[in-house]
């Protein structure tokens, strides 16, 4: 009898199971690509492979399952499910965590600000108009992948399963060879960095975290001293080594800003009223973006705010200052305590949370002030809420949401605005009654996607409209500056009604609000233009106007930084009198700074260094005098421990700081004796 002949494997069969199964993991990062490529976020070869996009992890995850399952479809079928619903959500909420942060996300973010509070807030982005869309794709992709999968269904020998692990192991090895290499470029670079490839985000991170990994760096006295001048922290050299502190009384080498400020608080502060200061962080509002300060800008834009720039007295305008912070967590480093974006792009008061600086608000709260702070989302974001209770603020306002107006990410300004001057009857526990007032507030309706937000007025949403369509091409641009007109617009009824109410309180109410970064996307191909911020002093309308036109041109005769803010407040609360029952003993800080810091100075070959700024795309620069470009570099993380040591960028070399401040904060504060005499100084080699 003639042996019965052996049926041929169907491997086209088996070669279509592996395709679909890649196909249902790109279906899960679909979302997140498309809607932030066609916003003209990112580029397709990012969204698709990036930071975000990147399938290896459900690719590998697909393969453990079907080695285990593939002979229990039903539960395979489930588990696949779950796994594009989980990996369409990561996918999308590690994107707008991008988006928000400036950088890619990382394990370690997960513990410092990625928590359940952060993804409950923003479940409605899945929804939302940037994305939903997208979503709904990406649902019909899998769904019909499925459906196929089903159908094509077949027993599976181990020939077959060779065949599909072959497939899979092909995409796991392409995807694993696609990833980002350095900002704005990317090319193929087959099995290297497997860890850093696999997440596509900062390896350093993912493996101890940095502020480990700093403080087990050898950093000695002679090696931190140059480091520290380059952030422009205040340096003692003190019988046991240096330490980093220095007396308010001496907080500029630029006494002439100093001392118009200073003189400003004597003014205001003699009227014998407490004083109630608002400061604003304008999220991602450059000098670009008000017209009167740019000529790119669409004129008529920002009404408000071009009106107090240009047309009131009792206003002070920075005009030359560059933002110290790539994104909102530098940009909060920056103006609380003059240390903003770090090297390797690192935003001290986020990611080193055992960095224990003393910054204005540590001084006023200490002086007995009130401080309290007001955003339209979730504050533990990115550590905000840490970061602020650190530094003294004792009330951090949760806004309540339900059935009120939002923008792109929560509560719209307006209603934030609203919450702000409800809560100026409100006095925290403790406080007397004559004490210092400090409220802060971080706008949000400018944010990216720039949806435009609910309760802006019709007339007003298609005025700027009009406007913006006659002044660029650029779609995202004209959606922010749409946005831009809607801020101002709130702006133009929240200023007002806060000073008349502190004033009518008996309280001297003060202004300052500034861009906590520019938005990344412009019109102007001048590089320094994307890094210009513009913070704007409100005074009250009796304020003697030639003191603020002194202070005024002495703002205008130099280059500033954001980090030089700080210094700048100090000087004005000072002289006002907030500082007043601060102990002699509590009268110092650690405030970094470039323009008004006495230390700041960068190593050669860069010693020409005035300023040292970076833009929202990381890009970092350093100028000299006349604003001209030193030199410029890409603000990267460190993807090992050999980084650390061997980067050759500038802005690098600042790195023993941080982790000499790290490893000796028994030292951040004045010399316990008199500082040594200037023969046994610590000098850098």
């Amino acid at each position: 009898m003639p042996s019965p002949t052996s049926q041929p494997s169907p491997w086209p069969a088996f070669l279509t199971i592996g395709l679909l199964l890649t196909t249902i993991n790109i279906a899960a990062i679909l979302s997140a690509a498309l809607a932030w490529c066609i916003a003209g976020q990112f580029r397709w070869i990012v969204a698709l492979t990036g930071a975000f996009g990147n399938i290896t992890p459900g690719l590998l995850f697909t393969t453990l399952l079907f080695v285990w399952l593939h002979k229990r479809k039903a539960l395979f079928f489930i588990s696949l499910g779950l796994l594009f619903v989980v990996q369409t959500i990561t996918t999308i909420t590690c994107t707008e965590f991008m988006l928000q942060r400036g950088a890619p996300i990382a394990p370690i973010d997960v513990l410092n600000g990625l928590d359940a509070g952060f993804l409950n807030s923003q479940l409605g982005v899945l929804t939302s108009s940037h994305v939903g869309p997208y979503l709904a794709l990406s649902i019909a992709v899998f769904a019909l992948s499925l459906s196929l999968l089903h159908r094509q269904w077949i027993p599976i020998p181990r020939q077959g399963i060779l065949i599909v692990l072959a497939v899979l192991g092909t995409f796991i090895l392409l995807s694993l060879g696609i990833h980002r290499t350095d900002r704005g470029k990317h090319a193929l670079r087959p099995y290297d960095r497997l860890l850093g490839a696999l997440v596509t985000t900062n390896h350093l991170n993912i493996i101890v975290g940095l502020e480990p990994a700093l403080k087990k760096q050898n950093v000695t006295d002679s090696s931190a001293l140059p480091a520290l001048a380059m952030i422009g922290l205040p340096i003692q050299h003190c019988p046991d080594g240096l330490h980093v502190a220095e007396p308010i009384t001496q907080s500029s080498k630029n006494t002439l800003v100093y001392n118009r400020l200073y003189e400003l608080g004597i003014h205001l502060g003699g009227r014998g009223r407490p004083l109630s200061l608002l400061f604003i962080m304008l999220e991602s509002v450059g000098a670009e973006d008000i017209a009167c300060l740019d000529a790119g800008a669409p004129h008529g834009l920002t009404p408000y705010l071009d009106d107090l720039i240009q047309r009131t007295p009792h206003v002070l305008v920075g005009k030359r200052f560059h933002q110290g912070g790539q994104r909102t967590a530098g940009a909060m480093s920056s103006l609380l305590c003059g240390v903003g974006t770090g090297p390797f792009g690192i935003a001290p008061l986020r990611d080193l949370p055992g960095l224990k600086l003393r910054c204005w608000p540590d001084l006023v709260a200490e002086a007995g002030g009130d401080l309290r702070f007001f955003y339209a989302d979730n504050l533990r974001f990115d550590r905000y809420d840490e970061t602020l209770l650190e530094h003294g603020f004792r009330y951090l306002h949760t806004p309540r949401t339900q059935g009120r107006a939002r923008g792109a990410w929560g509560l719209s300004d307006q209603e934030l605005f609203a919450d702000v001057l409800a809560d100026l009857a409100q006095t925290s526990a403790g406080i007397t009654p004559q004490a210092t007032r400090i409220r802060g507030v971080l706008t949000l309706s400018t944010h990216g996607p720039f949806d435009i937000p609910q309760d802006m007025p019709a007339d007003l949403r298609d005025r700027s409209r009009d406007l913006v369509h006659k002044s660029t091409q650029d779609s995202v641009k004209r959606a922010h500056w749409t946005t831009v007109a809607y801020l101002d617009h709130a702006l133009s009824r929240f200023i007002p009604a806060f000073m008349q109410a502190e004033e009518k309180s008996g309280r001297t109410a003060v202004v300052m609000m500034v861009g906590d970064h520019t938005s990344g996307v412009g019109t102007t191909t001048n590089p320094l233009q994307r890094s210009r911020i513009a913070p704007i002093w409100v005074f009250p309308s009796d304020t003697d106007v030639a003191r603020v036109t002194s202070a005024q041109r002495e703002l205008d005769a130099h280059g500033w930084s954001q980090n030089d803010l700080p210094r700048m407040l100090v000087a004005f609360l000072d002289g006002f009198g907030a500082l007043r029952s601060l102990a002699p003993s509590q009268r110092w800080h650690t405030l970094g700074g470039q323009a008004m810091s006495p230390t700041f100075a960068i190593i050669p070959p860069w010693s020409d260094t005035h300023l040292w700024t970076i833009d929202t795309l990381a890009r970092s620069r350093m100028l000299d005098a006349s604003d001209e470009i030193i030199v410029e570099e890409i603000a990267e993380s460190p993807g090992s421990f050999t980084d650390l040591e061997t980067s050759t960028k500038a802005m690098d070399k600042a790195l023993p700081a941080l982790s000499w401040m790290l490893q000796h904060p028994d030292r951040l504060h004045p010399c316990a004796n008199a500082p040594a005499p200037a023969s046994s100084a610590v000098t850098p080699h």
